[in-house]
This record gives structure tokens, C-alpha cells and sequence, in this order.
């Protein structure tokens, strides 16, 4: 059997995707220069988009690409984003709030290993109708492409079927022309 570290999958904490996990403290993070956007979302205990959304939101993030185009992030940054995850689900600031906080901060966010105080029930309720409403709207895109691709094999087929009812029509023309020429024919020896 193999240990599992600190971000393996968890039961008593493998909540329904719209909930909020712990996060892991930093004094138990792995010592790596560099987190993979999965490994880190486990660190924090939010979902890979959450993560994205925030380097949207706070600009001073800032996150690298490998060469297989994966995000990565630096150990500073790494901070940073848990400094956020405090703010915004500990604190129950507001993302303008966590700007304001972290923008104020003269120095690099050392940010020192705290006791998780349960978030408010309004932010882990507000955070669950967010993780629902990106679940539908990844749903709903999947769908949309589904449909695009349905709609696009019908009109290649309409195509086809097209291409198959003119040719059809202009062999039904050419052998129209050939019986009405026989028919002038068989008329023009029965006349003589």
C-alpha cells in the first residue's frame, strides 16, 4: 500500500463539487519551485477554474506555461493565491475587497499559516450556486457543440443529397430528350 500526501483524495473531505474543502497549510506544501494548476487547486481546495477566475481578477498573479502548455505556478505566486483563498473564503471579503487588501500590503504576501475559521454560510452557499452555474454552463457548451456538429453533418448531407437530386434530374432529362426523339421517330414511321 503507498502513503498518500497531503492533497491525495480525501473522503471526509471530497465534498460535493459546490462546496469549499480546506485548504492544506502552507508549512505542508510540497517543496517545489513549481505547482501544476491541478496540484495547486488541491493545495487550496478550490476547483481549477476558481483558480483561472483569480488570475483573471488579480493581475499581479501571474502563472507560467510548460512546454505542453499546462499552467504552473511559482511558489510566490502560490502564496499569493492562498493569501486570496483566505481573504475571499476566510475572511469573507469581496474580490474588490481582496484587491484593495492585497494591494495595500507593502510587502511580497509572506503569509503566515493561520487557523481555518469555517467560511460564512452565504459565501460556501454563494460558492456552490457559482460551481452549479459553471457546471451548467460547461453542460450547456457541450451541448451547443454537439449541436453545431449535428447541424453541420445535416447540411453536409443536404449538400450530397443536392449534388445527387441534380444529377438525377439531368440524366431524367437526357433520356426525356432521348424517348421524345424516339417517340418523333416511331410518329414519323407510322406516318409513312
Amino acid at each position: 500500500m503507498t502513503e498518500k500526501s497531503a492533497v491525495d483524495s480525501n473522503p471526509s473531505t471530497d465534498l460535493h463539487p459546490g462546496t469549499v474543502r480546506a485548504a492544506v497549510p502552507l508549512a505542508q506544501w510540497p517543496d517545489k519551485k513549481l505547482l501544476r494548476i491541478g496540484e495547486l487547486a488541491d493545495l487550496l481546495g478550490v476547483q481549477t477554474h476558481v483558480l483561472r477566475f483569480w488570475l483573471q481578477q488579480f493581475r499581479g498573479i501571474r502563472a507560467e506555461r510548460s512546454d505542453s502548455g499546462r499552467l504552473l505556478f511559482s511558489r510566490p505566486a502560490a502564496e499569493r493565491l492562498f493569501k486570496v483563498r483566505q481573504l475571499l473564503y476566510e475572511q469573507g471579503y469581496t474580490i474588490a475587497g481582496a484587491k484593495r487588501a492585497l494591494s495595500e500590503t507593502a510587502t511580497p504576501l509572506a503569509v503566515a499559516p493561520t487557523v481555518a475559521a469555517p467560511p460564512p454560510a452565504e459565501l460556501l452557499q454563494a460558492a456552490a450556486r457559482l460551481e452549479q452555474t459553471s457546471l451548467a454552463v460547461d453542460r450547456l457548451q457541450a451541448e451547443n457543440r454537439a449541436l453545431a456538429a449535428r447541424l453541420a453533418a445535416a447540411e453536409a448531407a443536404q449538400v450530397v443529397a443536392q449534388a445527387e437530386l441534380a444529377a438525377v434530374r439531368a440524366r431524367f432529362a437526357n433520356e426525356w430528350d432521348e424517348l421524345a426523339s424516339q417517340l418523333g421517330d416511331l410518329a414519323a414511321d407510322i406516318r409513312a
